[in-house]
């Protein structure tokens, strides 16, 4: 069950990250103090030196590989929802359990993982970070 919670945060961190990436205008972190942390047409340039381009170099080591998830929103949601999907597999002890029948309950537990990222990255995509 732990798995089924891991898949729907990582369906809200993709939501993040597609609200951020093509409906900015509306997401809820526009107009706010994390703008230029939030906002991917500007927040690119946090990684580099003097917020600039990659001719100045990285703005700290690594600022633009291991640690980029710390740039800027979109990086940060997508490191979260990797995690949360390694989580998931992780944690996965079978959702559903039918005897005799075990790819029936693999079938299954795919259909109810994919419903609750489903289900979340809807909820979070049209609600909740709907301005």
């Amino acid at each position: 069950m732990l798995s089924i919670l891991f898949f729907v945060l990582a369906g809200a961190s993709n939501a993040v990250m597609d609200k951020i990436s093509f409906h900015w205008d509306r997401s809820i972190f526009k107009g706010t103090k994390f703008e230029q942390w939030a906002n991917p047409k500007v927040s690119y340039k946090n990684k580099w030196k003097n917020k600039s381009n990659s001719l100045d170099g990285e703005k700290f080591p690594f600022s633009s590989t291991i640690f980029v998830w710390t740039t800027d929103l979109w990086h940060f949601a997508q490191s979260f929802m990797i995690t949360f999907f390694v989580l998931g597999a992780l944690f996965y002890d079978g959702v559903s359990s039918i005897e005799g029948f075990p790819i029936l309950s693999l079938i299954i537990d795919y259909v109810l993982l994919k419903m609750a990222f489903s289900i979340s990255f809807e909820i979070f995509w049209s609600k909740i970070l709907e301005k």
